[in-house]
Order: structure tokens, then sequence, then C-alpha cells
């Protein structure tokens, strides 16, 4: 879904450097995001992968910025109707009026 982001291509033709594949950088956000989010799990990861931190960081920036690009076809908040009947849900369900 993400693969084919601009955020994952390099801006420079010029440059010789190329980016790490995105499965590679998602891999490294994903374990960077499920970690416990302390100081240590980014050392962690970083000796984990043998990457910097602040490849670390740019890898999840990137991965968050192309998932954002998808959130208005997954995540939306609900119209009225939809939140009635959620509310009513979980007064019944579970027992939070409202």
């Amino acid at each position: 879904m993400i693969e084919k982001h601009p955020v994952f291509v390099n801006p420079s033709i010029l440059s010789p450097s190329q980016q790490r594949s995105v499965h590679f950088q998602l891999f490294v956000a994903l374990s960077r995001l499920a970690s416990d989010g302390d100081g240590w799990c980014l050392d962690k990861i970083c000796e984990t992968f043998h990457i910097g931190h602040g490849t670390t960081i740019v890898y999840t920036e990137r991965v968050c910025e192309a998932i954002n690009t998808h959130t208005a076809k997954w995540i939306r908040w609900p119209n009225q109707t939809k939140r009635r009947a959620l509310s009513a849900l979980g007064d019944e369900k579970y027992g939070f009026p409202g």
C-alpha cells in the first residue's frame, strides 16, 4: 500500500546513495512503534539493524507519512447515526452510558 509513495524515492537524481527498501524501512518503523517506547528500545533497534538513531527516526517518519496518505480510506469519524449506535452498544454491552 505504501511501496510506491514518493517519500521512499531519493529526491536528488544526482545523489549516488539510495534508500533501503520500503520493506526494511517499514520493519524498522514497526519495530520501533511496537517497542516499549523508552530510550533503550531505540538503542536496541539501532543495534539490531546496524543503523543510527537518526536513520531509525527518519525511517519511522517516512513510514508514518506514507501511511497517513491512506487515512481517509481507512480511518473515518462516524456520522451522527453511527455515533448513537456505538454509544448504545457501549451502554448495553459494557455499561458505559453516553
